[in-house]
């Protein structure tokens, strides 16, 4: 009796602090506007590819018209790259020429390697790579600048860029100021002008630097009371179990999604599926996902791989979350078997237009699930910290279903184009 007094108790006390905090919040959402912006409806709002590299590339390559200047692209490369000798004349920008986010380069055989990355980490030797490349076309070390683009200025991995030199820029101290000049010299283009705008505006949001100082005051508001709450009492406590609740929320619900693509993927291949984290080679992929959410150092990536017949069991089809987004394919890896290998890559090579690639030396035909599907930001960072949008997002069942369909479509499609390479 005394112990069910005691959990009736403890009950109420939560009961009660989360209900001050929801009055608290009703309040702050009350100030929140979201004003409408075509980049955030058309694209997730860290879909690097699609999203932030085409419009900068598309702002690099700008000129008023065809014989005037590239006046954005000099000013990018003087005082964003600081390549003051760099030669307009023939200067030239490419999107995924090599796999490279954005090139600049020009007839000098000079060249400036754009990598932009939002939340994603770095694939091996992934720099390095793109130097060698640029070197096998006749590019001198000398004559090749290497830029890394982030939302606040991260080092690329060691892995990544090995000993090379490479410039840190960030969206939030140094591309914003660019993107401000770049909307003033479209004075006389109100189109150009509005997207900047709006570009501008999706930029701050991305890197924290979107509030007004009346908005910064009331979440300051905000957050004091919320703070005062949590040291009334014993508050404190209540407030670290539910954070933990919190986190186990979110495991069980990742977990249910990834039992979901199981399910609909079975029936795709007649083998039991490896459930394995990435970087460690473990069995249970609850596990990988609870070290996954909470923040594990080693446990970036997770996910499902079905052993092909007739192959090593290296070889299978496979998804995997990457720190943020979600890829699938056929795993296979080059040094095992470099013909199978070379085959599929020339397929996704061939099916470019369908969103199919070669990536690294493990996944000669590959895909990312639609990144528009998934909640904004959806990385393991902000699912350790906060972003309820993501808990709202996993439990949603219209949602989940959604994107397990669509991994299976993709799946489905890569593999009916390789199959008969590896069956040849």
């Amino acid at each position: 009796m005394v112990e069910d007094t005691g959990r009736v108790r403890a009950v109420g006390d939560y009961w009660r602090l989360l209900a001050a905090a929801a009055v608290q919040c009703r309040r702050h959402k009350a100030w929140q506007r979201e004003p409408f912006n075509v980049f955030s409806v058309l694209r997730s709002g860290s879909d690097e590819v699609n999203l932030h590299s085409r419009f900068l590339a598309a702002l690099l390559a700008y000129r008023k018209a065809p014989d005037a200047p590239r006046e954005n692209l000099e000013d990018f490369l003087k005082s964003v790259v600081k390549y003051n000798d760099f030669n307009l004349s023939s200067a030239m920008i490419e999107r995924e020429r090599d796999n490279i986010d954005i090139l600049v380069s020009n007839s000098a055989k000079q060249a400036v390697v754009i990598e932009n990355k939002i939340w994603a980490g770095d694939q091996p030797r992934q720099l390095q790579r793109y130097r060698e490349s640029l070197k096998e076309r006749g590019f001198r070390d000398e004559n090749i600048r290497l830029v890394y683009l982030t939302p606040h200025g991260r080092a690329p991995s060691k892995d990544s860029k090995g000993d090379l030199n490479v410039a840190r820029i960030s969206y939030a101290n140094t591309l914003l100021p660019w993107l401000e000049r770049c909307q003033k010299r479209a004075y006389e283009e109100p189109s150009l002008r509005e997207a900047i705008d709006q570009y501008l505006r999706l930029v701050r949001k991305l890197t924290g630097t979107d509030q007004e100082e009346s908005h910064v005051k009331e979440k300051e508001a905000y957050m004091k009371e919320l703070r005062k709450l949590c040291v009334e009492g014993d508050n404190s406590h209540l407030v670290h179990d539910m954070t933990e609740a919190l986190i186990d929320v979110k495991v069980d619900l990742l977990i249910r999604l990834w039992e979901d693509i199981e399910c609909s993927l079975k029936t795709m291949v007649d083998l039991q599926s490896r459930k394995v984290c990435v970087n460690k080679a473990c069995v249970d992929i609850g596990r990988d996902i609870a070290n996954y959410v909470r923040g594990k150092v080693g446990y970036n990536a997770f996910g499902l791989y079905w052993p092909l017949q007739g192959w090593s069991a290296s070889v299978s089809l496979g998804v995997v979350m990457l720190e943020e987004r979600i890829l699938l394919g056929i795993r296979l890896p080059k040094s095992e078997c470099p013909t199978e290998y070379a085959k599929l890559g020339e397929i996704a090579r061939n099916a470019k237009s369908k969103g199919m690639e070669d990536r690294w030396d493990s996944w000669p035909c590959s895909k990312w699930v639609d990144s528009s599907l998934l909640p904004e930001n959806f990385n393991r960072d902000h699912l350790v910290h906060h972003r309820w949008e993501h808990v709202e997002f996993l439990r949603d069942e219209g949602r989940r279903k959604t994107l397990v369909a669509a991994i299976a479509e993709d799946l489905k499609q890569v593999w009916d184009a390789a199959r008969g390479k590896l069956s040849a």
